[in-house]
């Protein structure tokens, strides 16, 4: 049996924590009970910043990979790289719905809305971030597009 023996700091966060086979780890936390760094006995270790909502916005290990995210005003992840050179960015619309995704490997997504009728027909739309439709399209051959202006005109 590998029972632990866990040392917790005032607030009931594990901050040290021996094994039965003497393996150990050691955390620090912020003011919020992020933890903020970790360490264990076989010379691991991570780092980790926050901001001022709790969102977890770099990190970086003994191994050398870090990863950097940015957050919108609705804590809503909206971009994130890494060392590794991979970076993705997601848009959102004003109820915080994913609208639309991309990767540095050239995925690419957007909401869109498909609707199918038991007789055939087919329609598809897309939103852009204010919730404005700006792409219809359907199975019989129409289609089109919108531009919407600063203020959600449509830009004529």
């Amino acid at each position: 049996m590998n029972c632990p023996h866990v040392t917790k700091d005032s607030k009931g966060n594990m901050i040290h924590s021996k094994n039965s086979n003497g393996r150990e780890s050691w955390q620090e936390f912020d003011k919020n009970n992020n933890i903020i760094h970790y360490k264990d006995s076989d010379g691991y270790e991570y780092w980790q910043e926050f901001d001022e909502n709790n969102n977890m916005i770099h990190s970086k290990d003994s191994n050398g990979y870090e990863t950097w995210q940015e957050f919108d005003k609705n804590n809503s992840m909206i971009h994130s790289k890494d060392s590794d050179e991979r970076e993705s960015w997601q848009e959102f619309d004003k109820n915080n719905n994913k609208i639309h995704s991309k990767d540095s490997y050239g995925n690419e997504s957007w909401q869109v809305i498909h609707s199918k009728e038991s007789k055939g027909y087919e329609s598809w739309q897309e939103f852009d971030e204010n919730n404005n439709m700006i792409h219809f399209k359907d199975s019989n051959g129409y289609e089109s597009w919108q531009e919407f202006d600063k203020n959600n005109s449509i830009h004529a």
